[in-house]
């Protein structure tokens, strides 16, 4: 399994999670609330794939300011669609309840001071600003979703291993005590061990399709709302 199958299930299982959120949340307190449910569960399996696969790219790209900024351009950009799919309320506010890619984003810059800390022991420290901020913004997983990227970043990025191990355990502690979105969520540890460390098919069009896909699915549910 390469990298560009891990983002294929990470984007559709987001997608079912996302629709189910948006077009199925009527389900909630009727006999058909299992089918809602059944959607939000299967998106527990996007978010630590995502993750990993943010922590993997501060492994490999040539640029970490630049990987920051498409980020947080997209991060910017996909807020008015996110606010307007899933918050329901028909307002936008780029300061609260923000969506993934701030979360992404604010771990990224952590992860680059780390490095710019030349890894010492300290530089576990530089994560806590990230943390804040994302706390304030309230982004999607918050403070949590930062420490989360961040530790397999720096704890799980040589191996396969250690990063499963570090996927577990944020899961168990995030989802506790619920236990079906607990084990949905470990599908992502198997799906991480399954990788083979290969890019897989890389273009242009892969590369910013995938970026574009966010706004773009959440642009379409607030269009069916």
């Amino acid at each position: 399994m390469n990298a560009l199958t891990l983002k294929i299930i990470a984007i559709v299982t987001m997608t079912i999670d996302h629709a189910g959120a948006v077009l199925l949340s009527h389900y909630i307190g009727t006999e058909y609330v299992g089918i809602y449910l059944l959607t939000r569960w299967i998106g527990r399996i996007a978010f630590p794939i995502f993750a990993y696969l943010i922590a993997q790219g501060c492994v490999h790209t040539r640029s970490m300011p630049k990987y920051m900024m498409r980020l947080g351009i997209l991060a910017i950009v996909s807020e008015f669609f996110f606010d307007m799919a899933l918050t329901g309320n028909g307002t936008v506010n780029f300061l609260a309840q923000t969506n993934i890619f701030y979360t992404l984003f604010l771990a990224v810059v952590a992860i680059w001071l780390y490095q710019l800390s030349n890894k010492k022991w300290w530089g576990w420290l530089l994560v806590l600003p990230s943390m804040a901020v994302a706390s304030l913004l309230t982004t999607d997983y918050g403070a949590f979703g930062v420490l989360f990227i961040f530790v397999i970043y720096a704890i799980g990025k040589n191996t396969k291993l250690w990063s499963a191990v570090v996927l577990a355990a944020g899961m168990m502690i995030l989802y506790f005590p619920m236990l079906e979105a607990t084990l949905f969520a470990m599908v992502s540890v198997l799906c991480v061990l399954a990788y083979n460390g290969k890019s897989g098919p890389k273009n242009p069009v892969l590369q910013y399709g995938f970026y574009a896909f966010y706004p773009a699915h959440l642009g379409a549910l607030m269009l069916i709302t």
